[in-house]
């Protein structure tokens, strides 16, 4: 019996120093990942990106979200105050260039969202319908850096309707 103690005892001392172990390096990789999400969240906040820049995949996505940042006050006065004005200001000529170039205009409806980074630069657009009108207003708006939104990202939703 004398025999199985020292034995009963290594193993309790082997099986107490795998678990110091275990928390040592349980304890490194949660300061890892803290330390990771930090590097993350600098990198998102010097770039104006956000983690959620890739979740949005479709229009009607990317149109959910245009509605219920337009449906809070402080947005909906800023895009009314700000964005929408530059947008019809800088706009007015392009849709009439492209009016003016294409030789068959499709006057159809079209909507379309405007993701707007932090920096008021466009990440993405996203069409409903797409006619060659869109097509040609696309190739300004992809390239566009609108005035800075109040978050990020803003998407903008706008519906065109010719008469």
């Amino acid at each position: 019996m004398s025999l199985l103690n020292p034995n009963k005892q290594r193993f309790n001392e082997v099986r107490l120093k795998m678990s110091k172990e275990t928390e040592i390096s349980s304890y490194y990789c949660r300061y890892s990942c803290k330390k990771i999400m930090k590097c993350m969240l600098l990198f998102c906040l010097f770039t104006g990106s956000t983690m959620a820049d890739s979740v949005v995949d479709s229009f009607d996505e990317a149109k959910q979200i245009a509605l219920k940042l337009e449906s809070e006050a402080k947005n909906k006065q800023h895009q009314n105050e700000v964005l929408l004005p530059y947008f019809g200001q800088k706009y007015t000529s392009v849709l009439k260039d492209c009016f003016d170039t294409i030789t068959k205009p499709d006057p159809s409806k079209f909507e379309f969202v405007v993701e707007i980074a932090g920096s008021g630069q466009v990440i993405r657009v996203y069409n409903n319908h797409e006619t060659n009108i869109s097509k040609c207003m696309n190739k300004e708006l992809e390239n566009e850096k609108f005035p800075e939104p109040i978050i990020a990202p803003y998407y903008l939703h706008i519906t065109m309707s010719f008469n």
